[in-house]
């Protein structure tokens, strides 16, 4: 009997508890820095700070893509901004998310193709908030890294739904519920178009299953090979 019990909770793969360490570590860091329980004074100004250096912001971007100065930093950029946070709430309900929501999708993925996805995914996401918007407010936090986690999570269900088209649309209700409540959220209290940073990374998390996944190469040569016999 006891051989046959399945586990209550799914073990944690590494590459995830990563991920939730490098959003809570420095969150914690910045915290008690500015509930004053070290770095003194300065400590106050450290998430601030922390902002400036690793936060992804459009102005930066603009000069970076007119002089063609600074690149590294750019591309440093595009990683960095998803571990620093506007505040503890900000970074706690992320670093949820993600232990969650990585540990169902990190199951179809060996560890470097799962890294990779988040790294990729961030990245598709602040690109997109360069080229499309023109915030003052810079993009921060590892919801992109999430929203494409959910793009990959949302292709492991289009793919187990196989032909049937109804269950196809539903693998993306998760998305659609999603982009709702943020149009309500924003419709009530506001903020930033930090959600076109998180569409983007919804869309290369979804694409770029389809090689990075375990059997996502393998699914790819099949549908070529079916289109070459049509």
């Amino acid at each position: 009997m006891d051989a046959q019990r399945q586990p209550i909770f799914l073990p944690v793969p590494w590459p995830v508890w990563l991920l939730v360490g490098l959003i809570l570590v420095p969150e914690i860091i910045l915290s008690g820095a500015g509930f004053g329980l070290w770095g003194g004074a300065e400590g106050i100004g450290w998430r601030s700070e922390a902002l400036v250096r690793f936060a992804f912001f459009d102005a930066h971007f603009e000069h970076v893509r007119q002089t063609g100065r600074d690149m590294a930093g750019l591309v440093t950029r595009t990683l960095s901004y998803s571990f620093v946070h506007f505040a503890p709430l900000h970074a706690g309900l992320a670093a949820a998310i993600a232990l969650a929501l990585g540990t169902a999708v990190a199951r179809r993925f060996a560890p470097l193709p799962f890294l990779m996805l988040l790294i990729l995914s961030a990245a598709a996401g602040a690109m997109a908030f360069g080229l499309a918007t023109q915030a003052r407010v810079p993009l921060a936090g590892a919801y992109p890294m999430i929203y494409g986690l959910i793009g990959a999570y949302s292709w492991t269900l289009f793919l187990a739904a196989g032909t049937d088209r109804r269950k196809q649309v539903a693998a993306f209700r998760l998305i659609g519920v999603l982009v709702v409540l943020q149009f309500i959220y924003r419709a009530i209290l506001g903020g930033g178009p930090d959600w076109v940073a998180d569409l983007a990374a919804f869309g290369a998390g979804f694409l770029l299953s389809f090689g990075l996944a375990d059997d996502g190469p393998d699914r790819l040569r099949g549908w070529r090979d079916r289109l070459r016999q049509r």
